[in-house]
């Protein structure tokens, strides 16, 4: 559960701040609730990922 939170807290600043650059890039009206959720849902994903794939790593070595 402590790697989890590790990669789900850096990837979502990393989408964070990657979507505000692109609101900020576009030159569109930045919505928060709309970048929050994004970073929300994609930090769990990806941190669900990262997290089942180094059990499955250290596994097989």
């Amino acid at each position: 559960m402590k790697k989890f939170l590790q990669y789900f807290v850096l990837e979502f600043i990393i989408i964070f701040i990657v979507g505000s650059l692109g609101y900020w890039i576009l030159q569109v009206p930045f919505n928060l609730s709309q970048i929050l959720f994004s970073s929300i849902v994609s930090g769990a994903i990806i941190a669900f990922a990262l997290g089942r794939f180094q059990k499955t790593l250290n596994k097989v070595l």
